[in-house]
This record gives structure tokens, C-alpha cells and sequence, in this order.
């Protein structure tokens, strides 16, 4: 039989380990986000240089109004880079933040895993204690009605 204190810690053992299994799958949505960031903004920056290849290319073809407004499409996509950069260095942060929670609590899981096994260990070497004590007093009892028999 296990003893109750035991049973306890246990249980909060166990329950540390689900926290840290959740935080960890927590943790993968967080890294699957930043990788998604990472190639929308990889794509911004291949349609930028492919539109500003096109520009250099047709060199002074591009005149006036056309001029203009391919320098605007241009300034978006420059803002949407900056913008995207900014959510991939967010998405960054918090994936980082969410790994040293599962860190954290993984550490804080395998403590109370060996203090469990600390428990039962002391547990068990009382038992083992308890069980050496009555068989010495057991084996006191029949030396002593041997003894009284033999008189």
C-alpha cells in the first residue's frame, strides 16, 4: 500500500507532467506561427525585388503616371515588409517566452518526479524497518518460549 503522502505528490507530480505536455504543444503552435511569419514576410521580400528588378529593367520606359504609381505599389510593399518584420519579431518573442514556460516547467516536473521517488524510497525503507523489527521480535518471542519450554 502506498502511502498517502506519497499518493499526493504523485498526483501533483502528475499533473506537472500535463502541464508541461501542454505548454510544450503550446510552444509548437507558437513556433508553427513564427515560421508562417517568417516565409510571408520571405515572400514580401521576393516580390519586392522581383517588382524593383522590373523597374531597373525597364529603365526609363516607365514614365509619368506609370512612374508614380509603381513607386507607391513599391512604398506598400516596403510598409508591408516593416509591418510583417515586426510580427515575425513578435512571433519570435513569444515563442521564445513560451519555451522557457516549458522550461520551467519541465524542471519543476522532474523535481517533484524525483521527490516522489524520494518518498516511496523512504517509504519503503520504513516498511523494510518495520518489517525487520517484528520478525526480531518474533524471533525474540520464540527464543524466549524455547528458553521457558527448555526449563
Amino acid at each position: 500500500m502506498r502511502h498517502p503522502r506519497g499518493t499526493r505528490i504523485d498526483r501533483i507530480a502528475g499533473i506537472a507532467e500535463l502541464r508541461t505536455q501542454r505548454l510544450a504543444a503550446g510552444e509548437s503552435v507558437h513556433r508553427d506561427a513564427r515560421e508562417r511569419a517568417e516565409a510571408q514576410l520571405a515572400q514580401l521580400e521576393r516580390y519586392r525585388e522581383d517588382y524593383s528588378a522590373r523597374f531597373q529593367a525597364a529603365g526609363g520606359a516607365w514614365q509619368g503616371r506609370a512612374a508614380e504609381d509603381f513607386r507607391r505599389f513599391l512604398d506598400r510593399l516596403d510598409r508591408a515588409i516593416r509591418e510583417q518584420d515586426a510580427l515575425v519579431r513578435e512571433a519570435t518573442l513569444e515563442q521564445e517566452r513560451s519555451a522557457e514556460s516549458v522550461r520551467a516547467s519541465w524542471r519543476t516536473a522532474r523535481a517533484l518526479g524525483r521527490l516522489s521517488e524520494r518518498v516511496e524510497t523512504e517509504r519503503r525503507r520504513l516498511e523494510d524497518r518495520r518489517d525487520q523489527r517484528a520478525l526480531d521480535e518474533l524471533g525474540a518471542r520464540t527464543a524466549r518460549s524455547t528458553a521457558r519450554l527448555g526449563d
